[in-house]
């Protein structure tokens, strides 16, 4: 996976301590609007991919995924909630889950780019009891609830504000920055969960019964209103398992 660093770099190098890129950002009008997206792309690339599996009584995990750029001179994340260390994830998840956790399946791995730039490479499993640990668990803004049989997952994707009329040089610079480190990346999301149950939901695709997908290019979150990703699961009776008999 390709995580080229734009021809425009040069022009924000301050950028990698992100301390000194906001002191700098606070002085530049039309700029500041763009922060929290700017210390997202201009420090490196960034992909997530999220796969939920669903039981038969609807607790599970996440299998969580993600490309993110470190530090110069750590092993630390430019994107804080991002972390790579698993002590340091397993904190996060106890603090806000408000109970113990410890996540499995971990990974982590380094890759240097030629570019000269570091990504770090994260794998891991954490497990929730009932859906609406998901609130706490999944990216964006989640509201779990039960409604007339289902249970309904909402999800707000956020997107970078649109560019105004109005913009300034600098403004558009950086939106145009940001547009070009937003291709090729992506933000992948998978539910899995038992056949019998009924699964409507206003984006995505139905890959099998059971499997269902979607996928977001970074690009899509420019100049959008963000993305309102609504599941709604329905329980079925599961078929009995017939003992077995020698």
């Amino acid at each position: 996976m390709q995580h080229p660093l734009p021809s425009l770099a040069s022009d924000f190098v301050f950028i990698l301590d992100l301390a000194a890129f906001r002191a700098q950002v606070a002085f530049v009008p039309g700029l500041k609007r763009f922060l929290p997206c700017a210390l997202l792309l201009l420090a490196g690339c960034f992909d997530y991919s999220e796969s939920i599996y669903f039981s038969g009584d609807l607790s599970g995990f996440v299998e969580i995924e993600y490309w993110v750029p470190l530090r110069n001179k750590s092993e630390s994340s430019l994107i804080s909630y991002f972390q790579i260390e698993k002590a340091d994830i397993n904190k996060r998840y106890t603090q806000t889950l408000a109970r113990p956790v410890e996540i499995t399946d971990y990974s982590k791995s380094i890759e240097q780019k030629q570019e000269g730039n570091r990504i770090g490479h994260v794998r891991y499993r954490i497990a929730f009891r009932a859906p609406g640990e998901l609130e706490r668990i999944l990216i964006g803004k989640t509201r779990v609830y039960f409604h007339d049989g289902r249970y309904v997952i909402q999800r707000n994707i956020p997107s970078a504000p649109a560019l105004s009329d109005e913009a300034g040089r600098i403004s558009r610079r950086v939106h145009e920055l940001m547009r070009t480190t937003m291709t090729g990346h992506k933000l992948s999301f998978w539910i899995f969960y038992p056949e019998q149950f009924d699964l409507f939901t206003n984006h995505g695709t139905i890959i099998r019964p059971g499997v269902q997908s979607l996928t977001l290019p970074m690009i899509t979150t420019l100049n959008n209103s963000g993305v309102v990703w609504t599941m709604e699961i329905k329980t079925n009776p599961l078929p009995l398992v017939a003992p077995r008999t020698r």
